[in-house]
């Protein structure tokens, strides 16, 4: 009874903040406020910035971006570039530094996997891609191949660059090209869409892992 009596008295007792504690909070207070607001702007800004793409966002934890493909993995499995331009994206088709953080993923046109894409198709999409991107995003061109949207032409000169998009924030790179491969003997044609943090561009480039096989290339970056 008397340990309950005591803490009762405690905590009820009448606090009172010395004038000149009041007056300085009062002063300093709009300034915590003021700074408080511009890290939380900073913070989200920089979020805002980092996008790679559609929610997945540079650098995210590789259980975050399975995690996000998997909420809104109706839109990834259809992703639209314009009028019948469809695209699909996959977590096994998520690019990791070291497996860990998300620095890019590819594209591929829905359902072309085993078949490729008519080459009136290719024409249609290389296209049709660059108009959303350029037209519709205000992305920069910072490369573009002579023949980047005639694949037979691209593939015998043995290039490597196609198109190379670089995002209004200077963040992201987006590198459209046509791809050959072998399904049952037989060559199929194709559209590979990279979407990649800048940094890893950069990275790819100066390794010597990126670039024209046929020419010395300058990005305009």
């Amino acid at each position: 009874m008397f340990e309950a009596r005591y803490f009762k008295k405690i905590y009820s007792k009448k606090r009172t903040i010395p004038l000149n504690t009041f007056i300085m909070w009062q002063n300093i207070r709009p300034i915590l406020i003021a700074v408080l607001l511009l890290n939380c702007t900073s913070i989200f800004g920089q979020g805002k910035n980092s996008e790679l793409f559609r929610g997945l966002v540079i650098g995210m934890q590789k259980n975050n971006a399975e995690l996000h493909f998997q909420k809104n993995q109706n839109y990834f499995e259809s992703i639209q570039f314009g009028d019948g331009v469809v695209f699909t994206a996959h977590p096994r088709n998520f690019i990791y530094t070291s497996m860990v953080k998300l620095e890019g993923l590819r594209l591929y046109p829905r359902f072309s996997e085993l078949n490729g894409l008519r080459y009136d198709m290719i024409l249609k999409y290389l296209d049709q891609i660059k108009s959303y991107f350029v037209e519709g995003l205000d992305y920069k061109i910072a490369y573009q191949s002579f023949y980047w949207n005639a694949p037979y032409k691209w593939l015998s000169k043995d290039y490597v660059l196609g198109l190379v998009l670089e995002s209004p924030n200077k963040k992201t790179i987006i590198h459209v090209h046509p791809i050959e491969y072998t399904v049952y003997d037989a060559e199929v044609l194709n559209i590979q869409i990279d979407i990649l943090s800048k940094d890893l561009w950069v990275g790819l480039q100066r390794s010597g892992r990126i670039g024209e096989a046929s020419q010395l290339v300058k990005l305009n970056l």
